[in-house]
């Protein structure tokens, strides 16, 4: 199987998914009517084959979008799943709205909620099934790609290992190919149980003899002078390569391969950042905060009022914060401490009662009456809102802390810094200032590790009731 068969297989793919929602389409249509007993199917024939035209470029487009056409042999089954629920919801969410814009056709809203429904169930049910099937065939020695492996140190030994341990890949290992000059002598020889068939510069004379479907590199990092021409060869005889990167392996950073510009890179990142999935979180982030600021309004202006007859001073307090990898930006809150309160904070250091770089203390001679009661409802934090418009922070995220406290911090702390402080957090919902600072920062960390939308959903939704309790808020 050479690259043209990567991409059929892609193709292949491709064309199931459209014939799945070509099926599913024209199953929802008499669904629904006989669903809901309407005299008879909303569209004329013409018309349905006229939607599925529309679907055509749209699931390919989505195909593309979801890296679709990607190798699934050495995927998890949950990851089938997650290509089949990303594509179908992104898909027919653009069918949707190219309907209302375009108005072509008068779909009721029930047609096209049966049409997700069963795209959803037959499209997971049916890739899942053949995912299992060809798992099983390549099991029993069917659907086979062979590989040779460019290296005969340990880490050869350790690639080979893991293909013979998941025979459900179907990869099988043919031979290995030794470094220039020292590994000559090893050439007719077996090395871990595989025989050498010869060395890197052997490579286009092994591809031409022997049946080879991909190339793993497998080189230490000091041999990587090597690879380049070997590279080449590959894409001259359309074989796949795969270059073994466990020499740059950092436990927490996620690694991608992109471009910059026309040079290939590979990246490695603490965060999510950059992925779509963060660019939904933006989006999410803008959208948000002014829905959120419009239907508050009157809860702001409220406050505010509250605010200016409680004591003398400003009705926002500005603070210097940390944001995204360190920049500083101007946070607001409601005031909810007498005017000067930071001037006093030197004379009270000794009632503090938070671990770490934290000021805190339960029963604050500082906070006004008003104050006490906009910190327990966290109304204060409400004009962070406009933070989060302008791009400083986010509605969910860590806690935005202050330069004395960065100053404060060990190295591996500062990794709190690589994502937007949001609004609201795991810290938030979970006891909020009882919890200490050793804890602020594990959860923080914890957090961007395990970060994916679902979960900013789930802190959204618990913060609510941690708000309206007021629980550890002071």
């Amino acid at each position: 199987m050479d690259l043209r068969a990567v991409r059929y297989m892609g193709r292949a793919r491709l064309l199931h998914d459209l014939v799945v929602s070509a099926v599913c389409l024209l199953v929802a249509f008499p669904l629904v009517t006989w669903l809901r007993g309407w005299p008879g199917v909303p569209l004329e024939l013409r018309q349905q084959l006229g939607l599925l035209a529309v679907i055509a470029p749209i699931w390919a487009l989505v195909f593309r979008l979801v890296r679709s056409d990607q190798p699934m042999r050495t995927r998890a089954r949950w990851h089938q799943v997650g290509v089949v629920v990303r594509s179908v919801t992104l898909g027919v969410g653009l069918l949707a709205a190219f309907l209302y814009l375009t108005r072509l056709v008068e779909v009721p809203r029930s047609v096209l909620v049966a049409f997700f429904g069963l795209n959803l169930v037959v499209g997971v049910a049916s890739r899942l099934a053949i995912h299992e099937i060809l798992r099983v065939a390549r099991a029993r020695g069917q659907n086979t790609k062979q590989i040779v492996i460019v290296g005969t140190t340990r880490r050869a030994r350790r690639m080979a290992d893991l293909f013979a341990d998941h025979p459900e890949w179907g990869l099988k290992v043919v031979g290995l190919l030794g470094r220039n000059g020292l590994g000559r002598a090893l050439v007719g020889k077996e090395v871990h149980g595989m025989p050498v068939l010869g060395t890197v510069e052997d490579l286009l004379k092994v591809l031409r003899e022997v049946v080879v479907d991909e190339v793993v590199f497998a080189v230490p990092e000091i041999e990587l002078d090597q690879v380049e021409e070997a590279l080449k060869v590959c894409e001259m005889m359309g074989v796949q390569a795969r270059l073994m990167m466990d020499f740059a392996d950092p436990p927490v950073a996620r690694v991608a391969v992109d471009k910059l510009g026309s040079i290939p890179m590979i990246s490695f990142s603490a965060t999510a950042e950059g992925s779509l999935g963060m660019a939904v979180k933006g989006m999410f982030d803008s959208v948000g905060a002014l829905a959120l600021i419009v239907v508050l309004s009157p809860v702001l202006l409220a406050c505010a009022v509250a605010v200016r007859l409680s004591s003398p001073g400003p009705i926002l307090f500005r603070q210097k914060r940390c944001g995204l990898n360190g920049r500083e930006f101007v946070m607001f809150k409601f005031r909810s401490m007498v005017d000067g309160a930071d001037d006093m904070k030197t004379s009270l250091a000794e009632y503090n009662e938070a671990d770490g770089p934290v000021f805190k203390i339960e029963d604050d001679p500082r906070v006004t009456r008003v104050g006490r009661f906009l910190r327990r409802m966290s109304l204060d934090e409400l004009p962070q809102l406009f933070n989060v418009l302008k791009g400083e922070m986010s509605l969910v995220g860590p806690r935005p802390p202050l330069q004395c406290e960065v100053e404060s911090y060990e190295d591996w702390q500062l990794r709190r810094l690589s994502m937007r402080p949001g609004l609201t957090g795991l810290w938030q919902v979970s006891g909020r200032s009882t919890t200490g600072f050793g804890e602020w920062i594990k959860l923080d960390l914890q957090y961007i590790d395990r970060w994916s939308l679902a979960l900013d959903l789930k802190i959204l939704a618990l913060t609510i009731p941690a708000v309206l309790s007021g629980r550890g808020a002071y």
